[in-house]
């Protein structure tokens, strides 16, 4: 699930597709350049879905007055997400850092904006790494 600000509360919202999963809404379709390489992404409520060419999603990527609900968006990730929180990871005032063997998420939270990204490492574009993507 992905979050929005609805009247001042946060509401819940269901999410396109989870990292690793085919999408099955399509939102607003962008297409660039970057590193070289063609990415193409959906954008919805400040969350953008990487998309390769098997169409799966590969990273998300937010920018948003609240964050979104992590968890749902990991999939058949979550249960490796969870086990590496329980161990000891770079955080401090609103950043965190987790890194398992198959998936990376990054968030931060300051004022009024939370960013960050999911990404599979392995499914990213050859040549294309995180920094890659706006």
């Amino acid at each position: 699930m992905g979050a929005f600000l609805a009247g001042g509360l946060l509401a819940a919202r269901p999410a396109s597709a989870n990292v690793g999963d085919k999408l099955s809404v399509a939102h607003t379709e962008v297409e660039l350049t970057s590193a070289g390489q063609s990415l193409r992404y959906y954008a919805h409520d400040g969350l953008r879905e990487y998309v390769g060419d098997d169409g799966k999603v590969y990273a998300i990527t937010w920018k948003t007055p609240a964050p979104p609900s992590v968890e749902s968006l990991l999939g058949p990730y979550l249960a490796e997400y969870q086990a590496a929180l329980q161990k000891p990871h770079p955080s401090s005032h609103g950043f965190v850092l987790v890194k398992t063997p198959h998936v990376t998420v990054v968030k931060t939270v300051h004022a009024r904006l939370a960013a960050g990204s999911i990404h599979l490492p392995a499914h990213m574009p050859k040549g294309t790494t995180i920094h890659d993507l706006p």
